[in-house]
């Protein structure tokens, strides 16, 4: 009585439940690991050197409106950190007087407050308008 008969172990039911819930597990997991809501990236200039002290900006993105929900301002080395930002849909752009402003990077996250830093930096330039993506 104590054993389970091979044919349930192997049934495809079974084996379909727990491939489901491996996969649910390990989802679960994943996001634990990874909602912190820090959002890391550089500021450059048109010829890629690091741009510090530039305001850079982000938006959360809504079905209705845009709505700025913070602003940081880089380091000398270009780099900025966000932290917390409770969002999944948003805009992030940088700008500094005499250098120039960033073209809008629209980022979509697969859930809120997931970690992500930008693989390519905001670049900064005059006249820039065209948007970005991530």
């Amino acid at each position: 009585m104590g054993t389970i008969p091979r044919q349930m172990l192997i049934n495809r039911v079974t084996i379909t439940f727990a491939v489901i819930l491996a996969l649910i597990v390990g989802w679960n997991a994943y996001v634990a690991a990874n909602n912190d809501g820090v959002l890391t990236g550089q500021v450059v200039d048109s010829g890629g050197r690091a741009v510090g002290g530039a305001k850079v900006t982000i938006t959360a993105r809504t079905v209705a409106h845009d709505l700025e929900i913070g602003s940081i301002v880089s380091g000398d080395d270009g780099v900025f950190r966000f932290e917390k930002h409770g969002q999944y849909n948003l805009v992030l752009t940088a700008e500094k007087d005499g250098v120039g402003k960033s073209a809008p990077r629209h980022i979509r996250l697969y859930f809120r407050n997931q970690d992500f830093a930008l693989e390519t930096p905001l670049v900064l330039s005059t006249g820039s308008t065209n948007a970005q993506g991530s």
